[in-house]
């Protein structure tokens, strides 16, 4: 079984890039929301999705919303913002729905794969081997037992090694990728030119 753990909840951070979406009686409300979607940053989907816009999290971490102003965002999951954003509306709106979603997810693969590049994920979810499949697949010189995760946590960059021929891969704290990490697959030693 895979071992979902806290650290494979998606936590929002600085420069992240969220869409919400409003559905409410109060038209206006709504419109609000979507004109001020609309009208705001841009995200390009590799996989050929259309651009959307979204609310971007500053540098103090905070969302600036229609009737709700600044709102911390920074080191929160889907579920606590969205609870967040429906408590405050709430106040000004009855029986509010809010849905979110993460627009800038991305995972960079590089190293021994067909198509190395930085990858847009149209959702909040993917797998080391999901991303290693984007890249079309690996080359004669992968070294597959030791594929490398980098990923930044609080600002610090962490390293982690795990090995695509051994069936611990699913309770990794890396099987379930975060947006900004980079995947690395090392060539062998034999690749001589």
């Amino acid at each position: 079984t895979i071992n979902l753990s806290e650290h494979q909840t998606l936590k929002y951070e600085k420069n992240d890039i969220i869409e919400i979406l409003l559905i409410s009686e109060n038209k206006e409300a709504t419109e609000l929301f979507k004109t001020k979607f609309e009208g705001n940053s841009i995200v390009t989907y590799l996989s050929g999705v259309a651009a959307k816009g979204g609310y971007t999290v500053d540098d103090n971490g905070e969302l600036k919303l229609p009737f709700i102003g600044a709102i911390k965002a920074s080191g929160k999951t889907k579920m606590e913002l969205t609870n967040e954003i429906v408590q405050k509306l709430s106040e000004y709106i009855k029986n509010p729905v809010v849905q979110i979603n993460l627009l800038n997810f991305k995972i960079s693969v590089l190293g021994e794969v067909k198509q190395p590049g930085t990858y847009n994920i149209p959702n909040e979810r993917v797998t080391i081997l999901q991303a290693l499949a984007t890249c079309g697949e690996f080359t004669s010189f992968s070294k597959k037992n030791e594929i490398h995760v980098i990923r930044e946590i609080n600002g610090e960059r962490k390293e982690y090694v795990v090995n695509l021929n051994d069936k611990s891969i699913f309770n990794e704290d890396v099987y379930f990728l975060k947006q900004n990490d980079i995947v690395y697959v090392p060539q062998l030693k034999s690749k001589i030119f």
